[in-house]
């Protein structure tokens, strides 16, 4: 840590190779034709702060954001010429912290609470400071941070910066401002996921979703769906009615158009669609001679009827029929014909057992002439 600066007992100048330095600032000032009076009129003059210690910048550092400068470690070899130089965006700019280490005594001789002072020319011109409530062989830190609309205007281009302090010493540096061109914003891939329920509020599953945009479907898939999306792009997603359930209204906006637009955000979107039953199916019509027919609906562990968990019909290896439940095949019978229904997971919903308790996920049948075989597939969630 630098020591203070000793300065004449009850006087205010500094002595030894401080007071040259001073003697060079204001030479300096003189020579470019400004006066000491003139340097200081933006500012505070090192005159007009109370009990006034004087100070060295015993610390800088400079970050543009992608590297930390130090420019007390590169000194400039001649008063005000720059020492280091480093790039800075127009926009985000750079930050600056500076540590002011004060002399062991006050310019009024004392030890008392008084002020220290620096000037820099950031805005292009002298700019004198006094700052407050520091003591004898003190550190006072400021923090600043600078953009180019913020200390410049017009056109970006190099910038020569000064900072010194009265009795103490200087540190310079040059900025190359430079403005990034813009560009479109990184694209984010983010998720939509659309929900079906009844009008009380029950889940309801399997519902067709379709996810457009720009006119043309890019995906599809069944409530509950998930679709991959790109956050600020525009879409529309589309449910679709099943048996006797008919799409009513997005419980989110009440609109009642099955087909929403919507702008793709950064997080995850959800919406859900709510669905009317406006009436139970009816029964299918009985197979006729030399046809049986098999009728297939899916339960929860509760009994509750869900909807659309895909089912087939099998002959051998051969699919031969295949739908969503409640699903009702027609098929050839009386012959000794033998077939095979089985019924598919979805979502968290997993196949539990057949309401007679056969834990069989495929059951055969040779149905004879007019029969028909009702069956209800259990699913548990866990």
């Amino acid at each position: 840590m630098p020591t203070g600066i000793d300065t004449d007992k009850g006087g205010n100048k500094p002595r030894g190779s401080a007071a040259i330095r001073a003697s060079m600032i204001l030479l300096l000032l003189s020579s470019t034709g400004i006066l000491t009076s003139q340097a200081f009129g933006m500012g505070d003059a090192p005159g007009t702060c109370p009990n006034r210690y004087d100070s060295v910048i015993a610390q800088m550092s400079i970050s543009n954001g992608t590297k930390i400068f130090n420019p007390l470690g590169h000194p400039g070899i001649t008063f005000g010429q720059p020492g280091i130089t480093f790039r800075a965006e127009t926009h985000s700019g750079y930050s600056l912290s500076m540590t002011l280490h004060t002399a062991n005594q006050s310019s009024n001789g004392n030890k008392d609470t008084g002020t220290t002072w620096y000037s820099e020319n950031t805005f292009g011109f002298g700019n004198g400071h006094c700052v407050n409530d520091v003591g004898p062989n003190y550190d006072s830190t400021q923090n600043f941070s600078f953009t180019w609309n913020y200390v410049s205007s017009g056109p970006p281009h190099s910038q020569s910066v000064l900072w010194y302090t009265f009795g103490g010493n200087d540190v310079s540096y040059a900025v190359e401002w430079y403005e990034q061109e813009a560009g479109p914003p990184p694209s984010t891939t983010s998720h939509l996921t659309v929900n079906s329920k009844d009008i009380s509020g029950n889940p309801i599953y399997g519902y067709y979703t379709v996810l457009f945009q720009n006119g043309g479907a890019i995906d599809t898939g069944f409530t509950p769906a998930t679709f991959s999306t790109t956050s600020g792009q525009t879409y529309t997603v589309q449910v679709q009615d099943y048996g006797s359930y008919f799409f009513d209204h997005w419980s989110d906006n009440g609109s009642t158009n099955r087909d929403r637009s919507f702008t793709a955000a950064s997080s995850q979107l959800t919406f859900t669609a709510v669905y009317r039953n406006e009436r139970s199916p009816p029964p299918p019509p009985p197979p006729q001679s030399g046809t049986a027919a098999f009728n297939i609906k899916t339960v929860d562990s509760n009994g509750n009827e869900i909807y659309g968990y895909y089912t087939t019909l099998w002959q051998g290896t051969n699919l031969v029929k295949e739908g969503f439940s409640p699903v009702s095949f027609t098929v050839k019978a009386g012959s000794g014909q033998s077939y095979a229904v089985t019924v598919a997971d979805y979502s968290n919903y997993y196949f539990d057992h057949w309401s007679d308790g056969n834990k069989s996920r495929f059951l055969s049948f040779v149905p004879e002439s007019g029969q028909t075989i009702s069956l209800t597939a259990v699913y548990r969630t866990s």
